[in-house]
């Protein structure tokens, strides 16, 4: 998001001194944050009496406008992201666990029975990449919501015993799909207002 902040009380400036007002501010505000953005600059004078300069009233108008228009809908804002944050948490969630099921019903019976989980975790490593797609494939799970390989990889290295990874469990999934295409959305509705197909919170379908 691009850094906003407000130069209140800009009539009190003629217009020659406001321009360099607002230039010593840019540069300034560039040194301290640092980003690749221009920080925007709303220009105005927020109370109730006329300006005292008037050369940039319709400027002045027009970001007071626009400022007041964004606070009002900050709350709004605000429910969307962290709604879009949960549901995203969520969406890795059962990737992880559609991921780690299949994962455990591979394994080899013999390898379950009689290996060790040092032997176990090495047929894990060695068949990762297939179980991957595999999973994906079969639990109809959205490519961005799959765990990195390679991050994954070197956590299953570190699993102390592989042999106990969890079984599927097809409620599980159902009360995670529920979180996210009912319970977000209606919280939503009561909170903030938004319409649950804005959100666009559904699982996409899996592939054919």
């Amino acid at each position: 998001r691009v850094p906003a902040m407000v130069l209140n009380k800009a009539d009190q400036v003629d217009a020659a001194n406001l321009v360099g007002v607002y230039g010593a501010l840019l540069w300034n505000v560039a040194k301290v944050l640092r980003t690749p953005e221009v920080a925007r600059v709303f220009v105005s004078s927020f109370w109730d009496q006329d300006y005292v300069h008037e050369d940039h009233r319709q400027l002045f108008d027009e970001d007071k406008r626009t400022i007041l228009k964004e606070l009002r809908a900050l709350p709004r804002a605000t429910v969307l992201r962290k709604a879009h944050e949960l549901v995203g948490r969520m969406r890795l969630t059962r990737a992880h666990y559609c991921v780690m099921t299949y994962m455990r019903s591979q394994i080899p019976w013999m390898l379950l029975t009689c290996g060790t989980e040092g032997r176990i975790r090495a047929w894990l490593e060695r068949n990762l990449t297939r179980l991957f797609a595999e999973a994906q494939q079969l639990r109809g799970v959205s490519p961005g919501d799959m765990p990195d390989l390679a991050a994954f990889l070197e956590k299953l290295r570190k699993l102390e015993y592989p042999s106990r990874l969890p079984t599927w469990d097809p409620e599980v999934v159902a009360r995670l799909d529920r979180a996210i295409d009912v319970v977000v959305p209606e919280a939503i509705d009561k909170v903030g207002g938004v319409t649950a197909p804005q959100l666009s919170l559904s699982t996409p379908p899996p592939s054919p």
